[in-house]
């Protein structure tokens, strides 16, 4: 069977498998509020008997586990609706892609109203789904409420952003944004969401944003690099202070996770613990208790090369891998301080990380394209270079000058 490179327009959820070389992949979208120990094992024990035996974290904090059979689909779906692991309505969980701040309610430096605002999105969502249906299932929503882990960086077709202690809503990578008040920012982003399934799939970010503002009743516009700009965020690794309760932060390589570590995790926790995933591929504990465990199975220094990363599974996963970058990377730790995020992606599609990186390498037919500040789809530096090469290469003073 043929196999053509091309990213797709939509993401996989539980309703909505994705077909890959490993067979499904589903994605499971915590709600807010992190995971409890019961939903964790429930999960642990699906994977335990997988090809693969893994559950990869995501670029929103979404867990998605490859090599699901087809046939125990229907079963793991009603346990996980029983569960609350997902939205009972599969279009509804369709369209709750929401990338927010993770730990919104425990964090005393964050906007208060946070958590109740991710809260009324999720709602709105639910009852008003059917009329996004004109949208890509790509449609995201961000909620960042700022604090000490504030999602800078991280973009989305619809950006509720906590900025000087206001709210502003803000339209993909647009400049400008419109000032809400909190109680009002879910049902104004719900309505730009109308709007942009009024026009055509994912060309919200594309409209003129003082023409959709306007239409949506928000006139109060300013231009973002007039509000003062969000410090560079803090990895979530390690014991996280400044918080309502005791947190530790648990980093993971290339963001996986195994089934038995995933058990593990869950036996461990203590009683009233939540799990909260993030989106900077870690999975923080909160309230927890010292536990060797924690220090022995997973990165507990947010200095560690390994957290800059970002890697796809490659051949062992995708019909248009070809090399293996999760393995590479191990070997290419060492130039991860200097590129952050260093980017190594299996194909041309770039799906683990589709954004510019300082350094991203793409591989062809076995060997590896070299991208400096770019994306996948540019044109690359160096072509066709063997692993050793590219290491070589990289250690090289005519490379970094």
């Amino acid at each position: 069977m043929s196999h053509s490179p091309h990213t797709r327009g939509w993401c996989p959820s539980l309703y909505n498998p994705m077909d890959s070389a490993d067979g499904l992949i589903i994605r499971i979208k915590p709600f807010a509020g992190g995971l409890t120990a019961e939903q964790l094992r429930f999960i642990a024990e699906t994977c335990i008997n997988l090809t693969h035996n893994i559950v990869e974290i995501t670029q929103r904090g979404n867990l998605q586990i490859r090599g699901f059979p087809a046939h125990t689909l229907p079963e793991f779906q009603n346990k996980a609706q029983k569960l609350n692991l997902c939205h009972p309505n599969p279009l509804a969980e369709k369209y709750r892609n929401i990338l927010s701040s993770p730990l919104a309610g425990l964090d005393p430096a964050a906007h208060p109203l946070t958590f109740q605002i991710i809260q009324d999105l999720e709602t709105q969502i639910s009852e008003k789904s059917a009329l996004f249906s004109p949208l890509s299932g790509k449609f995201s929503f961000l909620v960042d409420g700022d604090g000490h882990f504030p999602l800078t960086g991280h973009q989305a077709d619809i950006s509720l952003l906590c900025l000087n202690r206001q709210w502003h809503i803000k339209l993909g990578t647009s400049p400008i944004v419109a000032s809400v008040h909190p109680h009002q920012a879910a049902f104004y982003g719900i309505q730009l969401a109308q709007l942009a399934a009024g026009l055509a799939p994912r060309l919200l970010h594309r409209a003129h944003p003082e023409h959709l503002f306007s239409c949506a009743g928000l006139t109060t516009l300013t231009s973002l690099s007039a509000l003062t700009s969000p410090p560079s965020p803090r990895l979530p690794i390690g014991l996280l202070d400044g918080l309502r309760i005791p947190a530790f932060g648990l980093g993971l390589p290339f963001g996986v996770l195994t089934a038995e570590l995933l058990e593990k995790l869950a036996t461990h926790m203590p009683k009233a613990s939540r799990c909260y995933f993030t989106p900077w591929r870690s999975v923080i504990l909160a309230p927890y208790l010292p536990n060797s465990f924690w220090q022995q199975d997973f990165l507990t220094s947010p200095h560690d090369p390994l957290l800059n990363i970002i890697a796809c599974p490659g051949q062992q996963g995708c019909y248009h891998g070809s090399t293996a970058p999760r393995e590479d990377g191990k070997q290419l730790a060492i130039f991860a301080k200097k590129y952050q995020p260093l980017h190594i992606s299996g194909c041309r599609k770039g799906c683990a990380y589709p954004f510019s990186a300082p350094l991203t390498l793409v591989a062809e037919k076995g060997r590896y394209d070299i991208i400096r500040n770019g994306r996948t789809t540019d044109s690359p530096l160096y072509k066709n270079l063997p692993l050793e090469d590219v290491i070589a290469l990289l250690s090289s003073t005519f490379f970094s000058s």
